[in-house]
Order: structure tokens, then C-alpha cells, then sequence
């Protein structure tokens, strides 16, 4: 995935709402460090707690997994 993947997407996202990675375990029911691990990318995200995120933060699929067609050489997005 490119540099800026979905984790790091999630985790801007997470940051501009003022949550911590404690909240985020608590909304997906894990550990804040489980949460952690998957923010790193050390574990995946699995659908339903991407959904979760999504819901939570009032953002589109799209918006998270678009990829900037700026970094392709073009203009607007794609799905990655």
C-alpha cells in the first residue's frame, strides 16, 4: 500500500477527533495496546471494526481507501 495507507488515514482521523487509542480499544472491544498494534500495522483491521471507524468518524469507505491520483501523476482519486 502506498505511504499513505488506510492506517495512517485511521490514525490522522483518530487523532483530529480526539480520541485516544484506549477509546478506540474500548469502541472495537480490544486492548488499547491490540488497537495500538493494529494502528502500526503490526495486525489488521478487520471489516466490522473498519465499519466501526467509519461510522464513528462520519467518513465514506471511499475517503479511506481512495488513493490521492496526485501520487499517480493525476488529479482526484482512485480506489486502491
Amino acid at each position: 500500500m502506498n505511504r499513505y495507507g488506510i492506517h495512517k488515514r485511521l490514525a490522522v482521523l483518530r487523532y483530529v477527533n480526539e480520541k485516544t487509542q484506549a477509546d478506540m480499544g474500548e469502541l472495537l472491544s480490544m486492548s488499547p495496546s491490540t488497537y495500538s498494534r493494529k494502528e502500526r500495522q503490526e495486525l489488521l483491521f478487520n471489516q466490522e471494526e473498519i465499519d466501526k471507524m467509519l461510522k464513528l468518524f462520519g467518513v465514506k469507505y471511499e475517503e479511506i481507501f481512495a488513493t490521492p491520483r496526485a501520487e499517480r501523476g493525476g488529479e482526484g482519486f482512485e480506489v486502491a
